[in-house]
Parts: structure tokens; sequence; C-alpha cells
């Protein structure tokens, strides 16, 4: 499909509109989100191994000194590109929003890529995500068991998510695919084009 440069900058200019409302609409429907009980980063990065003390990862958690979600977003030491997949639900959500509105405002790769399409492929019949089970490293590792547990949310990144906000990330994936299919690549030298 040609277009003419006009029309490609009129419609990279409402691109560009797109991503701010949703960037404000993030900070209003995920502003009340904490990581309060669940795993921060610095401890889902410790826990990139063999089986490890609570004791422990709380001492590493404590390193992650962040009053909200909002302190992330322009803080270069976080980097989003490693440490989802030891995150439980509480902790994924709330890093997943600034990693969204770094993402919209082009200052980083494309972090949540592979679970945003796992969410649309995994399959419904994915014991580990449902509810009651989980997965346990035993304590010969490198063994891994499938337990029961009451805990519905371990291996559902998406448990607590609110209508509200599943609709803000299917929103964030609609603008990121907008961004693929017209080239406006949001990791251009940090900045949109």
């Amino acid at each position: 499909m040609n277009i003419s440069d006009e029309e490609f900058q009129e419609k990279l200019a409402a691109h560009r509109e797109r991503r701010e409302q949703l960037i404000a609409k993030l900070y209003s429907v995920f502003a009340a989100v904490t990581r309060e009980g669940g795993v921060s980063w610095s401890e889902a990065e410790y826990l990139d191994g063999p089986p490890r003390k609570m004791a422990d990862r709380l001492k590493v958690r404590a390193k992650d000194k962040e009053k909200s979600w909002h302190d992330l977003i322009d803080d270069p030491n976080f980097n989003p590109i490693r440490g989802f997949s030891f995150l439980d639900s509480i902790g994924f959500r709330y890093y997943m929003v600034p990693t969204m509105i770094r993402e919209l405002k082009g200052r980083e790769e494309r972090a949540l890529d592979f679970y945003l399409d796992k969410r649309h492929k995994q399959p419904q019949g994915d014991i580990i995500n449902r509810p009651g089970y989980r997965l346990q490293l035993s304590t010969s590792f490198p063994f891994i068991f499938l337990v029961w547990d009451d805990e519905s949310v371990i291996g559902n990144y998406w448990a607590c998510f609110t209508a509200d906000q599943l609709a803000c990330v299917d929103e964030f994936e609609a603008v990121m695919k907008e961004s693929d299919h017209w080239g406006f690549n949001p990791y251009v030298g940090g900045q949109i084009p």
C-alpha cells in the first residue's frame, strides 16, 4: 500500500497521540498497584538458580528500594529485558507497567513480547497454570515436581489483573502491532521516529 509522505506524517502523529493517551491511561488504571507481598526484581534474578532460603530471598528483596513502579520508568538501573520469568503474578503486574510505559516512550527494547504472546497461545490444558498446582524444585536439585498448592495464582502471571488492566494490556499490544505494521519502530536510538 502506497501512501504519500503527508499521509504517513498524519498517521505517525495520530500514532504518537495514541501512545500518549495510553500512557496516561496506564498511570490511571494501575495507580494503586504495588508489589506488596510479591517477588521483587532483584529477588526474581536471585531465584534464577538452585533453591533458595526465604531468609536469603528477603535480604535480596530489600535491595529494591523504589517506592512505586513510577520510580522505575526513568531508572537507568532497571533492566526489564530479563527477570520476568521468576516473578509471581503480583511482581509481574507491578513491573509490567513501567516496562510498557518505557516501550511506549521508545526507551526500551521489546521485553514483553514473549509473555504477551504466551498469554494468547498457551494451551488451556497446561496443568502448570491450572488453579491449585505449582512447580517446586526438589531439595535434590535439579529435579522439579508438580505439586498441589492452594494458591491459584502460581504459574499464571495474569491472575491478579483487573478487567481494566487487561484492557490496557490489550491496547498496548494493539499499539505495538500498529508500530510494527507502519514501521514506527519504538526503539530507534531511544526515540519514536
